[in-house]
């Protein structure tokens, strides 16, 4: 260490000399913070002595300097720490864990409040403690004098509780503490009242009221009109008052004398009106007679559907008649005279031929090379996978048109597809074979005429 001090000074407050500003043992002042600094032989900067002090305010036997910390000692008498300035703090650091911590807080501000980084532990607290306490008491396990908590308003009850455990209170609804609508939600009945039809037999309201209902049919308003509704009220033999529709009461139910009470008696008129496709004789009657009712021999205007069920039927509709079968259509008649059947039509046929009937007769020509032109095929049907022979109808149509035709199938095709397709009439084929055959005898007549020459 150096033997010769050498006080260096500064006059900027808050200036802190630096190790390059000190050699070991060197001091400096600071005027303005009345502050005394000093490098020691482990080359840290350290403070030695602070503002000006009297010999009452270092009234202490030792202020030593030990191992990285400074004892205040006293051997008689109090240590006074005093923060003179006002609402200053006193506050004690250190280092925790090598994290410079504040262990205690004492606020100047706040007459004296301490705040302590940590838990507070002492053998014992003697007195009042003052203020809010938070956390849990390591011993107490109850309240040294019991409170008794208690509930009052629409229900009431009472328990005591010292802290050892929890409580449950039991409470009692208190006499006419909840009013309707105003403590309550949801549906409830304020006041019941009979209507028409209806009797009460108890007040209408008003507590512990029990109601009885009962129906009256006596109340009800006398109709005399059949479109007023589909029941009728009626009493049965227990007094039970019902309801019985129209459709449930028979004629014989009916008395002109006695009412509901016996089925014998007269039925004062019946009067029937014919509806479609029926006649009726005798459609009125009074006191007693006969009705006749038949159906119409003209069912024109009248009948579009007969059948033996919704299955099997026949349907007349504007431009077709259809029958089904099994629930499909097998045949259809076409206001313009197309006949369409789902299968093989098995009948003796003809077809009209007479020469006077027909006008504009010329010969086929070249009837040879158009059969040639037309194939002879086998193929199988789309819409019901069967096996056939024929021709095809686009191949006719090139040689023979009047013999194609197009046309819609509902039967093959369904009858929501409107598309057309073409149909042949086999029996023009007859025309183009006769005369091929003609042409090919002719060629085997001119063939033999060449051999015998």
């Amino acid at each position: 260490m150096a033997t010769v001090i050498k006080p260096k000074r500064s006059e900027t407050g808050s200036s802190v000399p630096s190790t390059s500003n000190l050699a070991v043992g060197e001091m400096a002042v600071n005027t303005a913070d009345q502050k005394i600094y000093v490098r020691d032989s482990s080359d840290n900067i350290v403070i030695v002595g602070a503002g000006t002090a009297s010999a009452s305010e270092l009234a202490c036997d030792d202020l030593t300097a030990g191992d990285a910390a400074v004892t205040i000692s006293t051997s008689s008498g109090n240590i006074t720490i005093d923060a003179a300035a006002n609402d200053s703090d006193i506050i004690l650091k250190g280092t925790d864990g090598g994290a410079d911590t504040t262990f205690l807080t004492i606020d100047g501000s706040d007459a004296g409040k301490a705040t302590f980084n940590g838990n507070v532990t002492a053998a014992s607290f003697t007195g009042n403690i003052t203020g809010a306490v938070t956390g849990n008491a390591d011993t107490a396990t109850a309240l040294a004098t019991a409170r008794a908590i208690a509930v009052a308003g629409a229900v009431a009850g009472t328990a005591n509780f010292d802290g050892s455990a929890g409580i449950s209170i039991s409470t009692t609804q208190q006499n006419n503490s909840v009013t309707l609508g105003t403590h309550t939600a949801g549906d409830y009945v304020a006041t019941i009242t009979g209507g028409t039809g209806v009797d009460s037999t108890a007040a209408t309201s008003g507590e512990t009221t029990t109601h009885t209902l009962s129906v009256d049919l006596s109340e009800l308003t006398t109709s005399t009109s059949d479109g007023d509704g589909d029941f009728f009220a009626v009493v049965d033999a227990s007094d039970a008052q019902k309801k019985l529709t129209k459709g449930n009461i028979a004629l014989s139910g009916f008395n002109n004398d006695s009412g509901f009470t016996t089925n014998a008696g007269t039925v004062t008129s019946v009067e029937l009106t014919a509806g479609a496709g029926i006649d009726v004789s005798g459609g009125a009657i009074t006191g007693s007679g006969a009705i006749t009712v038949a159906v119409e021999s003209d069912l024109r205007n009248d009948v579009f559907q007969i059948g033996r069920d919704t299955n099997d039927y026949y349907i007349i509709n504007t431009t077709t008649h259809d029958w089904y079968l099994d629930g499909n259509m097998d045949m259809r008649l076409e206001n313009d005279g197309d006949l369409h059947v789902d299968n093989d039509v098995i009948a003796f046929s003809t077809t009209t031929s007479d020469e006077r009937l027909k006008t504009d007769i010329s010969t086929v020509e070249n009837a040879l090379a158009k059969v040639k032109s037309i194939r002879g095929v086998e193929f199988t049907y789309k819409n019901d996978g069967k096996r056939s022979a024929g021709v095809i109808a686009q191949e006719v149509e090139k040689v023979l048109p009047q013999a194609v035709r197009e046309k819609a199938l509902p039967l093959q095709m369904g009858v929501e597809d409107e598309t057309e397709y073409k149909v042949l009439q086999y029996d023009q084929l007859h025309a183009l074979l006769i005369e091929a055959v003609k042409e090919l005898s002719d060629e085997i007549e001119e063939l033999r005429s060449g051999i015998t020459k």
